[in-house]
């Protein structure tokens, strides 16, 4: 539904096996999912992609921190939170961190960092930080997670 047009793109490709797409089953997205706080669940276009290609597809993003046993470990130990009210990122980040707050992806360790948020509706917005001099608070990357999907 979210993200029918990337999926078919991947798949018209003609350069993946079947195998290559591993998605997720209804018991790992509920165990993301029992980590949220309040009741909140994940949005549509991220369940969309789980059940695609959430334990990977193919070499794609290999060795991010970005399919579902990534997000699992982040979300359990609250690695976002942690981040953010770090002394990291110029300081700009803390008291920024809000429970809706969902990471998505992380680079080597927090370098870079997409999240979204639960509240945002079945399609929500993707926002970024970086570690690096002059970068300060959190920026919308894209206005949706199948806009940022899209291929």
């Amino acid at each position: 539904m979210y993200l029918d047009k990337s999926i078919e793109k991947i798949k018209a490709l003609n350069t993946f096996e079947d195998w290559e797409f591993k998605g997720c089953s209804d018991q790992e997205i509920q165990a993301i999912e029992q980590e949220l706080p309040n009741g909140l669940k994940l949005p549509g276009a991220y369940v969309e992609f789980l059940r695609f290609c959430g334990h990977g597809l193919a070499f794609f993003l290999q060795g991010e921190n970005f399919f579902y046993s990534h997000v699992l470990r982040m979300q359990k130990k609250r690695e976002l939170e942690k981040l953010m009210e770090s002394d990291g990122y110029n300081g700009s980040l803390k008291g920024a961190f809000a429970a809706d707050m969902f990471m998505i992806y992380q680079h080597h360790g927090g370098e870079f960092v997409r999240f979204l948020k639960l509240t945002d509706g079945n399609d929500p917005a993707i926002y970024y930080f970086k570690d690096a001099i002059n970068f300060m608070g959190y920026h919308k990357q894209e206005d949706s997670f199948s806009v940022y999907f899209f291929v």
